[in-house]
């Protein structure tokens, strides 16, 4: 995940101003995304708070402010650029949990195979660019 912000937004860090955010909404407070943005930038002014990626990327993209979005959310939107004003966050895991007996059950196993064939083929929409 890398912030991200419109080419229309007026201030950013490198440019000497304080910078804006998108953030998470209260019921979403608890997320990793929003504690590391809280962590990160405790003092700083959020435009708007949403409650999915989705939805901040449509703010970002408005010009409302930099959002925190996973690289393969922001991809969508080509008017979104990368824009780094601080440490990178860390990168999270994506687990499958099955239950025990699930293991044996062919349907099942198929649709685990296929996901994890999906993200082996498609590894680059979830790294940094570049």
């Amino acid at each position: 995940m890398r912030l991200l912000r419109h080419r229309r937004l007026a201030a950013t860090p490198r440019e000497g101003g304080d910078p804006v955010f998108v953030g998470f909404d209260e019921q979403n407070a608890h997320l990793p995304d929003a504690l590391w943005l809280t962590q990160q930038f405790p003092k700083v002014r959020v435009a708007i708070r949403a409650g999915n990626h989705m939805l901040q990327r449509i703010a970002a993209r408005e010009g409302a402010g930099l959002a925190l979005l996973p690289h393969y959310v922001a991809r969508a939107e080509p008017r979104l650029r990368l824009c780094v004003v601080g440490p990178t966050p860390p990168q999270r895991e994506l687990w499958m949990v099955t239950r025990r007996d699930d293991g044996r059950n062919p349907a099942i196993r198929a649709v685990g195979d296929a996901l994890v064939n999906a993200f082996d083929a498609n590894q680059s929409l979830f790294q940094a660019p570049g």
